[in-house]
């Protein structure tokens, strides 16, 4: 079709480690998880003291913990690094922050070559590294017109990663301009 459009690919800064609790509780809920069984998960990961394992053994400093101070502090965020349930609750958030992109009418529109069946693609996503897409919905559509949408499409998935705990790693996050320039041939 030769559309104009953008590619984003962007990871997510420390997502497993910056998962705001409540915000998991919620996609997992909303996929058929009991109440009691997210809010013990999440309650034992707040209450829990970390120690880091390296090389040279167990730390004995910890972080985390409930502590005399405990009622004035934050809660620990994040799911944990080897929770075997960190991928699964990472994929059901993305999973939601793509359809938000797609309601909001970003994406690329691809026309299938046997049906001609239009479809839309917002982006594709492994772990925290999402690739995101926009094009122009017709050819005849110039590339300079899109910037303002793509910035905004850009803004809006900042922003949900950001309602997560995340944020976009901008040393890992690249964006590529798509255009066709016609040569007559």
């Amino acid at each position: 079709q030769k559309l104009a459009g953008f590619l984003c690919s962007n990871d997510a800064l420390q997502c497993y480690d910056r998962i705001v609790h409540n915000m998991a509780i919620l996609c997992l809920r909303r996929n058929g998880l009991h109440k009691n069984i997210a809010e013990s998960m999440f309650a034992t990961l707040q209450s829990a003291t970390h120690n880091i394992l390296t090389g040279f053994g167990l730390s004995e400093e910890g972080y985390g913990g409930i502590s005399q101070a405990y009622e004035e502090q934050l809660p620990l965020m994040g799911v944990g690094q080897g929770n075997g349930a960190g991928p699964a609750i990472w994929a059901l958030i993305s999973s939601i922050l793509l359809y938000i992109m797609e309601e909001a009418h970003y994406g690329a529109f691809l026309k299938s070559a046997i049906s001609s069946h239009i479809c839309r693609l917002v982006g594709y996503a492994y772990v925290d590294d999402t690739d995101l897409v926009h094009t122009a919905q017709h050819p005849d559509i110039p590339i300079q017109s899109l910037f303002p949408q793509f910035q905004d499409a850009i803004d809006l998935w900042a922003g949900l990663l950001e309602a997560t705990g995340g944020a976009i790693e901008p040393s890992e996050s690249f964006i590529y301009v798509i255009d066709f320039k016609w040569s007559g041939h």
